[in-house]
Formats: structure tokens, sequence, C-alpha cells
């Protein structure tokens, strides 16, 4: 949806066929996703109880730790052997925020958000300044991974993010070029 919202053309019906398109596949993929027998029972369990598949449990557990430890965190082995002695084993919280703070504390949040915050405004500015809308698009899912998911780990989350940091050196070489 972004990606056609932002799409520029100077012929303004091909424009009308990229929009069509979208709404095509868009329709194409909510009805592929109907019929996923597993992923309707789960958002429909999740809509009617609340029911986050155990991620309050971990969450109501862990903010404790993170409360306890709130400016440098316990580090990740001390994470990791807090979550075997809790949950008798290594539990992810499903949440890069929270475990970022439970690495790091709110010194190491900071930072990340920091830097999430410098890529993601790149980002904008290759499409502003140069048109390029790739790492715009690209930051959206990488924002769905750190609020539901593993970003940390993830190689390809990382990549996109040097990939949108990078982008300073083509948007300031281009603007150097065009004055």
């Amino acid at each position: 949806i972004t990606g056609t919202i932002f799409y520029q053309t100077k012929k303004k019906w091909y424009k009308i066929i990229v929009i069509v398109a979208a709404i095509g596949v868009s329709v194409y993929f909510f009805k592929l996703m109907q019929q996923s027998e597993i992923l309707m029972n789960r958002l429909l369990l999740t809509r009617k109880t609340g029911d986050l598949a155990g991620r309050d449990l971990i969450w109501s557990t862990i903010i404790p730790l993170i409360k306890e430890n709130f400016i440098c965190g316990v580090g990740e082995t001390g994470y990791a052997a807090f979550t075997a002695k809790t949950f008798g084993g290594a539990t992810s919280p499903h949440n890069v925020i929270l475990e970022v703070m439970a690495y790091t504390g709110i010194i190491g949040l900071a930072l990340y958000l920091n830097f999430i915050v410098k890529a993601t405004f790149q980002s904008w500015k290759a499409l502003k300044i140069n048109n390029f809308i790739l790492p715009f698009l690209l930051m959206i899912p990488v924002f769905g991974v750190i609020i539901s998911g593993q970003a940390l780990s993830v190689k390809i989350v990382w990549a996109i993010l040097a990939f949108a940091v990078s982008t300073v050196f083509y948007t300031n070489k281009k603007t150097v070029i065009n004055k």
C-alpha cells in the first residue's frame, strides 16, 4: 500500500494500473489468509479472549527483571540464565523493545532506538531527495519484526538497516552532483 501511494510516474494511467494491480494482489492474499485455518483460529482467539500465545505471561515475568536492572540491564547471558531458571529454557519475549531493555537497560534501548530512528530518517530522506523508495519500503517489515518478533537475531533485518543507513552515501553524492 505504501509503495503504491508513493509510486511516482508522469503517466497518470500507469499509476492507475499499479493501484488496480495492488488492490488485486491484496484481495488475493487476504483470501489466501482466510483459507488458512490455523491463522484464522489464532487471530480470532486473540481477538475474543485477548490471548497473546503466552507473551503476556512472559512479559509480566520479565518486566520486574527490567525494573530491577533499569539502567544497564542484565546482559544476554544474564537474561538467558533468568529465563532458564524461570521458564525452564531460553524464552524470548517476542518484542525487541523489551528484549533490548532486559539486555542493556535504558542506555542500550536509547542507543538502539536512536539507530532505528536514524535509519528510518535516512530512508525517508532518500525517498524525498532522490525518489528512491526501496529503503523506506523495507523499513515497514522491519518495524513489524521489531514489535512482534525476533529482530535482534535475524540477519535480514540488520542487512535492511545497513542498506537504509548506507543510502546516505548515495543521497549526499546525488545532492552534491545536482548543486
